[in-house]
């Protein structure tokens, strides 16, 4: 009797199995496809690794370190207050003074890459050095002093690490490229999420410390996969003239796309400014019983992680502007409800706010996937760098707006906003004003979108003219030859 060998049995996948399979399976073809462009993605997610380790720090645990040695609460959050302040204003400064620097400068290891290197070696050595020499009583002056300088190594490195964006990248590439800095992002806030409370117990100076090794860290690996390349071509204006041309050119050399995306940034960055800061004091004050942020941190954090490749599907099949504009659109949902909050729970339950957090993790990984790549479309050739520290401030501007206007409307004092039956007061004010920021920000898109659909309306209409010009202009000369 002669045996048949029995084929191998295949169990079919499920929809959603294939779907994930093919995915993953896409996923490794796509980067073993393009190793260079996952070594440049990697080492401009360097500087965003360092720089969200250092904000999630000074946000949630330096007053706590002020605290610690013996600053009273009230002026500790004065400190902080100062030194946040003072190095934005640095920041926004050194983003387009460096980033004009660095579009006129050449050397052996290329126009970008000492910028980024030496603002965040500058960076790493303040957060080492200063903090070890700060006491109760010059803690007005040494800490506002190591913000200023960890923010100016930020800002000199900034626009120099966007504009490889508009360099390095293709039109395509660019989204995955913002999504893989933003994935840094939450890597860095997860390390910090966790490791440091255990520092803080040990010794808060391991902390700042901590600060430090990650700045060294990304500089480490900046130089070690960013290109060393210089333009092929030499600048075009002395370094000082950028500098004070730099109104003239967002002016002139900008187009009106550019200059759209200047303001939509304004109020992206306002209303986002707004839920980042206040968020958990907000929810604290509404439910009085979350104590720990982690939660509501870490799901934030698995949001924006599982949503980030379905936000590149979308934005490769649909383009940024309609991304964007779905994420906008999300987000004025999200501070709606956080507007109406305690309505909401009134209806629901507690429960609702995990909910509004995964919405508003959604409509925000959608937004920041195009908030650089975007304006990386739109910059001149020879002037990325300013250009893009020029985007960077329009994101930035609106925080000490928004800072000024919770200062305002937190207070006892402060008037109420009316809407039909519904007094809002407080933060439920302010997160109207933030829906109001993003309403404003989708209908700036909408202008980019229906700017862009005339434009294709009129080349069809033009296709089509040159079309029927062609087959008059045939048939004249058919009716010619018989008659001839």
């Amino acid at each position: 009797m002669i045996e048949v060998p029995k084929e191998k049995i295949f169990k079919p996948l499920s929809p959603y199995g294939g779907f994930v399979t093919t995915q993953i399976r896409e996923g490794w073809n796509f980067l073993n496809a393009r190793k260079q462009l996952v070594k440049i993605i990697i080492g401009m997610g360097a500087l965003v690794f360092g720089t969200s380790y250092w904000n999630f720090f000074s946000t949630v645990h330096v007053v706590k370190w002020l605290i610690s040695i013996g600053v009273p609460e009230e002026e500790a959050h004065q400190i902080f207050a100062l030194g946040e302040t003072l190095g934005v204003i640095c920041l926004l400064i050194a983003a387009i003074v460096f980033g004009a620097a660095s579009d006129d400068f050449r050397s052996r290891w290329g126009n970008r890459l000492p910028f980024i290197v030496g603002g965040m070696l500058l960076a790493s050595t303040s957060a080492t050095v200063i903090p070890i020499f700060v006491n109760a009583s010059n803690a007005i002056i040494l800490v506002p002093l190591t913000f200023v300088l960890i923010f100016l190594g930020i800002g000199c490195a900034i626009s120099p690490n966007y504009a490889l964006l508009s360099e390095l990248l293709t039109k395509k590439e660019r989204g995955w490229g913002a999504l893989g800095e933003a994935g840094f992002g939450v890597i860095a806030t997860g390390i910090a999420l966790f490791l440091l409370p255990i520092l803080n117990k040990i010794n808060f100076l391991l902390s700042w410390f901590s600060v430090s090794i990650m700045l060294l860290i990304g500089a480490a690996i900046a130089f070690a996969l960013i290109p060393k390349t210089n333009p092929p071509f030499d600048p075009i204006d002395s370094t000082l003239q950028d500098i004070i041309n730099t109104p003239k050119y967002l002016l002139i050399l900008g187009k009106g796309d550019f200059r759209t995306v200047f303001f939509l940034q304004i109020f992206w960055g306002a209303a986002i400014f707004s839920v980042t800061i206040y968020l958990i004091n907000y929810l604290d004050a509404v439910l009085h019983h979350i104590k720990d942020i982690s939660v509501i941190l870490v799901l934030s954090g698995v949001t924006a992680a599982v949503m980030a490749g379905p936000t590149g599907y979308l934005i490769s099949k649909i383009g940024k502007v309609k991304t964007a504009m779905i994420g906008t659109l999300i987000y004025i949902v999200f501070a709606l409800s956080l507007a109406f909050l305690p309505t909401l729970i009134s209806l629901f339950s507690e429960n609702i706010i995990f909910f509004l957090v995964i919405l508003g993790s959604t409509g925000a990984i959608f937004i920041t996937a195009v908030q650089v790549a975007l304006p990386a479309d739109l910059v001149p050739e020879g002037k990325e760098a300013q250009f893009m520290g020029i985007n960077y401030f329009g994101l930035h501007i609106g925080s000490p707006i928004i800072s000024s206007l919770a200062v305002y409307l937190l207070t006892p004092e402060s008037p109420s906003i009316n809407i039909g039956t519904f007094s809002l007061r407080g933060y439920n004010a302010l997160y109207f004003i933030t829906a109001i920021c993003m309403t404003i920000a989708l209908v700036l898109l909408f202008s980019l979108q229906y700017e862009k659909w005339l434009e294709s309306k009129y080349q069809e209409f033009y296709k089509r003219y040159l079309k029927l010009q062609g087959l008059l202009d045939k048939a004249v000369t058919q009716l010619t030859d018989r008659f001839m």
